[in-house]
């Protein structure tokens, strides 16, 4: 164990665990008192542990112990208006830079002080974007969006965590899932489309897996290059991804200086605006006719490539179209209004259904794109249920028509 320093200031407190060097000259609160003395920027007054930095006051009270491992462990706090300084900790902590065995910051109310000043501007920052994400994917692409966009990474993740969100058979809600620094991925690591039709219409027709297809996205246009590129500034990405490092050291309690506060506030305005003005611009845009069909065969031939490879999955396992045609037959036959991915699911795995599992996708892809041919129509909304471990998840439902 090592020593240890506490100190308290305007309400707030900020403590440092001090352990004493076996032949250190400082061994006593006298000790740690005159040693705060020697500081060229701390003025003793009246007191042996009153002192001045910057024009305001700050007491040292010091404790000390020995732990059982023979150590001397010293606790000193400091209280008075001085302590809320930005710059007091740091002086302080040079204090005792080379005169202990070993510092550590144990407890410090000035970081968390700050840490609560900065987070709304973070949290603020970051539901703007996924406002303008959701708003502008909606409106450009339609309600396969997400199904298009998100990835097995994020899916995964969002599955995870399908059982602690609020509402959720109530609305799609699956971007308040999404991390923050993933929340990039929609924006430049997505493909929702391609350039024309003509350009990829042969490699399309070669593609004999979802791998190939995946393959083919990469050499694509990205979203960036399709919608955010008029909207958002070339910088964006960088100031996000700094943002992001900064919010990192806010949401695991990290130490907080007044830099590390004064570049949250920058980013985070500067995000803000950028995020602010490309909304504005997107309020006055109109698709035209030719883009908004173009955006369609887009999409279209996507879907139907993303068909084809769920029914390639389906087929590695045994499972054929007409297969699932003939199940959904049985379950009209005996008056089924409706059912769900996981009710078919666990019809061809054995009665089994455990969530993030290839099978899934597949399912739901071929139910989507083959809704006519089933008879089938998507209802809204989600349900949120159970796999065989318990874990949760949250499921299409289907009307038979």
């Amino acid at each position: 164990m090592k020593n240890v320093i506490v100190i308290f200031g305007g309400g707030m407190i900020f403590k440092l665990m001090v352990i004493a060097s076996p032949k250190g000259r400082i061994q006593s609160k006298e000790g740690i008192e005159s040693l705060v003395a020697t500081h060229h920027l701390f003025v003793r007054k009246g007191k042996a542990n009153s002192f001045k930095y910057e024009e305001k006051d700050f007491i040292v009270n010091v404790a000390s112990d020995v732990n059982i491992a023979g150590e001397k462990v010293f606790g000193v706090e400091c209280s008075g208006d001085a302590v809320e300084e930005s710059s007091f900790r740091g002086v302080f902590l040079s204090v005792f830079e080379r005169q202990f065995q070993s510092v550590y910051i144990v407890w410090d109310e000035v970081s968390q002080r700050l840490s609560a000043d900065c987070y709304p501007k973070i949290n603020r920052v970051e539901n703007l974007l996924r406002h303008f994400i959701s708003r502008l994917m909606i409106l450009k692409i339609g309600s396969e969006w997400w199904q298009i966009n998100v990835t097995d990474n994020i899916s995964n993740k969002i599955a995870s965590r399908d059982g602690r969100t609020p509402y959720a058979t109530l609305a799609l809600q699956d971007i308040f899932n999404v991390d923050f620094k993933d929340l990039l991925d929609f924006i430049y690591s997505n493909f929702s489309g391609f350039k024309t039709k003509n350009e990829i219409q042969r490699e399309l027709a070669g593609c004999e897996s979802l791998e190939d297809f995946q393959n083919l996205q990469s050499r694509t246009l990205s979203n960036w290059e399709l919608y955010f590129s008029d909207l958002l500034g070339v910088d964006f990405r960088d100031k996000w991804n700094d943002l992001a490092e900064c919010r990192n050291a806010i949401a695991h309690n990290k130490i907080i200086d007044d830099v590390i506060f004064n570049q949250i506030q920058t980013l985070s305005n500067d995000l803000r605006v950028a995020i602010e003005s490309a909304m504005g611009k997107m309020d006055g845009y109109v698709i035209s006719k030719q883009e908004a069909e173009a955006i369609n065969l887009r999409l279209s031939d996507q879907k139907n490539v993303l068909v084809s490879a769920a029914v390639k999955r389906l087929a590695e396992i045994d499972i054929k179209v007409d297969d699932i045609v003939g199940e959904i037959d049985k379950m009209r036959k005996a008056g089924s209004q409706s059912f769900n991915s996981i009710d078919l699911i666990r019809l061809f795995n054995s009665g089994e259904y455990f969530v993030n599992q290839p099978i899934n996708w597949a399912f739901g892809r071929v139910l989507s794109g083959y809704a006519s041919e089933f008879g089938i129509e998507r209802q809204d909304g989600l349900v949120l249920t159970a796999d065989d471990g318990g874990a949760a998840t949250s499921c299409r439902a289907w009307t038979i028509l």
